[in-house]
């Protein structure tokens, strides 16, 4: 576990057009529904604003992992629930 600081979505929505898509791609690509289900079998239940520190870089970091769900091989290949 390490300490994370950020900007949380309040104060990040009036940051440049760049900076938000930078943060856009970068939720897309860890992805609850998409991106780590796709890639990893993953699900993350728990994807609000209030989970997500935003960094001048364009990263993010993603917080409290507390209902993730990993598919097995077999159901995560039949696009299972």
């Amino acid at each position: 576990m390490d300490l994370a600081e950020g900007r949380r979505w309040s104060k990040a929505l009036n940051s440049g057009a760049g900076l938000r898509d930078s943060w856009a791609e970068a939720l897309f690509r860890f992805s609850f529904c998409f991106g780590n289900r796709a890639r990893r079998g993953l699900f993350h239940g728990d994807p609000h604003p209030g989970n997500y520190l935003l960094h001048d870089d364009g990263t993010v970091s993603i917080l409290d992992f507390g209902y993730i769900k990993r598919y097995t091989t077999a159901r995560h290949r039949a696009g299972g629930e």
